[in-house]
């Protein structure tokens, strides 16, 4: 979330307990420095693969992630 909020976009964080008590964080983008909300935007669901985390998504700053 800190790796998000230094590129000026806003971060949620939730935790997610699943039936089989792993729990879970996941992470929503609302709104960016660019793009002021979400309203009516379609939902990307991204995917790490095994033994990663969601900072493979931002890790190397606004100008080269997704």
């Amino acid at each position: 979330s800190d790796l998000v909020r230094q590129e000026n976009y806003d971060v949620e964080e939730h935790d997610v307990t699943t039936e089989d008590g792993y729990i879970l964080t996941i992470h929503r983008i609302p709104s960016g420095p660019k793009s002021p909300g979400s309203n009516g935007k379609p939902v990307v669901l991204l995917m790490h693969g095994l033994f990663a985390s969601s900072t493979v998504w931002v890790m190397r700053g606004a100008n080269q992630d997704l």
